[in-house]
């Protein structure tokens, strides 16, 4: 193992520190079965721009006891520097992508939820899942154009499958917006003279 060499890893470390990537990664080859190593090698990978294939090696290495809070780290530096959306879609898929959003949404951070929503339904709108959230976004939006716009994508949504957070989406809707409001007033008024 690398442990042996006394000059492979401070080579290394001062590869990375001047930017020498291409030749890291070439004497990292040298030990391709230390963790430690790999972890070195991905990183190059991520700083030669290949985000996509360093996300996918990082998770592996979270699960190794020396590399697996470097590999942790790395990944936030991911997300933060790069299109957090984008490696989602790219390493994980649509499912990830709906619960990123859901998780987002929740957490009130709008414009990366709608960013998911967005990039999960860009294809064909044909989520039910996606067309729900996109409706609880809109219903929840701090913009009151946007909240009559809400029912159409909770209607979308609900048609096939029946979900239970669309239909609660489209209850809130009925219960908040302005014209159903202002019909109910009418009526128990009517009623109570």
């Amino acid at each position: 193992m690398s442990q042996n060499d006394k000059t492979c890893l401070p080579l290394i470390i001062y590869y990375m520190r001047e930017k020498y990537y291409t030749h890291a990664e070439e004497n990292l080859k040298l030990y391709n079965n230390d963790p430690v190593l790999r972890f070195f090698k991905t990183f190059a990978t991520l700083m030669e721009g290949n985000t996509q294939e360093a996300s996918r090696e990082l998770l592996q290495l979270r699960d190794h006891p020396h590399p697996s809070l470097c590999s942790t780290v790395a990944l936030i530096h991911i997300q933060q520097t790069s299109e957090t959306i984008d490696l989602v879609e790219a390493v994980y898929g649509d499912r990830a992508l709906y619960y990123t959003a859901l998780l987002f949404w929740i957490l009130e951070l709008d414009l990366r939820a709608r960013t998911c929503v967005e990039k999960m339904l860009k294809p064909s709108e044909s989520s039910p899942e996606g067309l729900i959230l996109k409706g609880w976004m809109m219903l929840t939006s701090d913009t009151e154009e946007d909240r009559p716009q809400a029912i159409r994508y909770f209607d979308s949504g609900v048609q096939d499958t029946g979900s239970v957070l669309g239909l609660m989406g489209k209850m809130e809707h009925d219960e908040t917006s302005p014209i159903r409001s202002s019909s109910l007033i009418q009526t128990s008024s009517r009623r109570s003279s």
